[in-house]
């Protein structure tokens, strides 16, 4: 009918079926302008970061740490959210968990981090726990990473540094006083994992992009050295080059057995990086499937 359309937006599959010439901007800068069709998804990536991207095409590897039954849900359920569920998740393993908002899908990753109420028995390692606060879930090796990192996530004044350490300041503390010099080496070990340019280490987190916020609260969550990770959106509002950075390092930590469980309404995200799925509809889980590949 005539009208002009500006859409924004970091989902490529998005940008492709929708639009007929796509800008790219980085740094402030414009990098080129092209028609859709001439593009192809590298070439949009490598115009957007500068650089190839890494993407997962296999999915499903072997996982030495399958035999130990690192989660298990027995009943598991939130009120008026999810239905009762028995679920078992193995060390090593990342479980995509997806519904549509309002399914119970993004409760039920809550209620497992402690922050919802829930009915039922969580174990871990075989031993069942109380998860009844984030600040109990936190004391038996769960970290949760919340889908609002501005809000939620992490602290916007703090500094980079501050905000890398501030779960664990107990371990930094002697005789009641913050350690500087523990919590810098701390924040520098952090930030070099989460690649954040560690020169940046008094930044505010303000500061920063919505990338590398979102790998600040992951730092600020892996800092406990968890046995269990929760991430509700792991990368809502995050750029391609950022992704592939933190899908990465989830992928590294869960070579070492970390068990990941992670919400996602982003179907390419879910397959770029579950192990395996489980769908929930109307409060009741109907799809568990394992992941074999991605093309």
């Amino acid at each position: 009918q005539g009208t002009t359309v500006v859409f924004i937006s970091h989902r490529l599959n998005e940008v492709f079926d929708l639009t007929d010439r796509i800008t790219v901007f980085r740094s402030g800068e414009r990098i080129l302008t092209a028609p859709t069709s001439e593009m192809t998804t590298d070439s949009l990536v490598f115009a957007m970061v500068g650089h190839e991207v890494e993407r997962r095409t296999t999915l499903g590897a072997i996982n030495p740490h399958a035999h130990v039954a690192r989660l298990n849900l027995d009943g598991f359920g939130v009120p008026n959210a999810c239905q009762p569920l028995n679920l078992t998740v193995p060390a090593g393993e990342i479980l995509g968990v997806v519904g549509q908002l309002g399914s119970g899908a993004d409760r039920l990753v809550e209620a497992i981090a402690g922050v919802r109420s829930h009915t039922g028995k969580l174990s871990i390692d075989s031993q069942q726990v109380d998860i009844q606060s984030p600040r109990k879930a936190i004391s038996q090796g769960i970290a949760y990473v919340p889908e609002d990192r501005a809000g939620k996530g992490v602290f916007l004044e703090a500094s980079i540094g501050q905000n890398s350490t501030a779960s664990i300041l107990t371990q930094l503390t002697r005789f009641g006083r913050l350690e500087n010099a523990l919590e810098r080496n701390a924040a520098h070990e952090l930030m070099k994992r989460f690649t954040i340019d560690t020169k940046r280490i008094n930044s505010k987190v303000s500061s920063l992009s919505g990338g590398n916020q979102q790998k600040v609260a992951m730092a600020k969550a892996a800092a406990i050295s968890p046995k269990i990770l929760i991430l509700n959106e792991p990368t809502r509002g995050v750029d391609i080059g950022a992704r592939a950075e933190i899908y990465a390092q989830l992928r590294s930590m869960a070579a070492t057995g970390l068990t990941v469980v992670f919400f996602s309404t982003d179907f390419e995200e879910v397959l770029e990086l579950a192990d395996r799925v489980i769908t929930v509809f109307r409060g009741e889980m109907v799809n568990d499937r394992m992941i074999e590949h991605c093309s």
